[in-house]
């Protein structure tokens, strides 16, 4: 299994043909864990694009009805190896992390079928679709990680402003 990235840290790998499966199987034990909450449940980000390079953490969208549902996830999701650092300041999203230490998955908690909701597929589809953009999206990836090696948050923001004129161009 070559996932796990140390805390903030920025490391690129090359896209594993594992990492469906290994969504389908945390997807699952996820499902189980919080039974009755999750409406919609996807595989999201870098690993679910084949071909892209992608830090090695499978990304999880998890479509509940109301934010509040996050905070009744809390107990199942840390029965099965999440951490919870409630509401860090992404607007309309709570996260889940796996293995503190070296992050495998994390879990992005929104409205089902709110703006952020679709947002993660619609950027995720739009890769998919257009290897051209993948590309440019990888190319800008790698950069990014050979000058802020240290700096995710930097790193973020500035491909947010990328997904954000994708999503604005192609959609």
């Amino acid at each position: 299994m070559n996932l796990g990235l140390e805390s903030g840290k920025n490391q690129l790998v090359p896209y594993s043909g594992n990492w469906p499966q290994l969504y389908a199987v945390e997807a699952d034990r996820i499902r189980k864990a919080c039974t009755g909450v999750i409406v919609h449940i996807e595989h999201v980000g870098s690993t679910a694009v084949p071909g892209l390079l992608a830090k090695p953490i499978i990304d999880i969208c998890v479509g509940v009805r109301s934010l509040e549902h996050a905070e009744s996830m809390l107990t199942h999701m840390q029965k099965i190896g999440y951490d919870y650092p409630g509401d860090i300041g992404i607007p309309g999203e709570r996260i889940f992390g796996r293995d503190k230490g070296k992050r495998l998955f994390l879990v992005h908690v929104v409205v089902a079928d709110s703006p952020e909701y679709f947002r993660y597929l619609a950027f995720r589809d739009l890769l998919i679709e257009r290897a051209d953009l993948a590309s440019e999206y990888g190319d800008l990836k790698r950069r990014l990680a050979e000058v802020h090696p240290e700096g995710r948050a930097i790193y973020t923001k500035l491909k947010s402003e990328f997904i954000n004129r994708a999503l604005l161009d192609y959609s």
